[in-house]
């Protein structure tokens, strides 16, 4: 029995521990934010965007928004049913694990979706634009990540 309560305790530490909202990781493919930065002028601009590669890029924000929210949904539903079997009074191990494991793949569909609005737009813009891309990217969290510590340094 001793053993049982240790193994559900480090189990839900570990469900608790990770995010239930999934982040993505820092991880270079995934450093292409999802918000509409092809609207942008500058980078619409050093990118040579055609209006019909913004519509693509548009219909492919949009898809992926509403499967993303979706896909988060069932992460919270499954962490929440999780929860709520380890704190009830009696457990039954081999469904705690199988709820777990479906947790588990609730994320890992939210990270491949991530993943594949990524590969499309790989798609739409080809290499050369992909890679500026990710060069004006990088950019850009630089620059942000800088007004921030400007801004927190001036506040001393």
């Amino acid at each position: 029995m001793k053993k049982l309560v240790y193994f559900v305790a480090i189990l839900f530490l570990l469900t608790v521990s990770f995010s239930a909202y999934a982040k993505p990781p820092k991880h270079p493919f995934f450093r292409i934010p999802l918000k509409k930065w092809w609207e942008s002028p500058v980078i619409s601009s050093k990118l040579n965007l055609t209006e019909k590669e913004k519509n693509a890029l548009n219909k492919l924000f949009v898809d992926t928004k509403e499967k993303l929210i979706d896909l988060k949904a069932n992460i919270q539903k499954a962490h929440l049913k999780l929860r709520e079997m380890l704190e009830s009074e009696k457990i039954d191990e081999k469904k705690i694990i199988d709820q777990f494991d479906l947790l588990q793949k609730a994320r890992s569909e939210l990270e491949k979706a991530r993943f594949l609005y990524v590969l499309e737009i790989r798609k739409i813009l080809g290499f050369e634009r992909f890679m500026l891309l990710k060069k004006l990217m990088k950019q850009k969290r630089y620059m942000h990540r800088r007004k921030h510590f400007d801004k927190h340094k001036h506040m001393k």
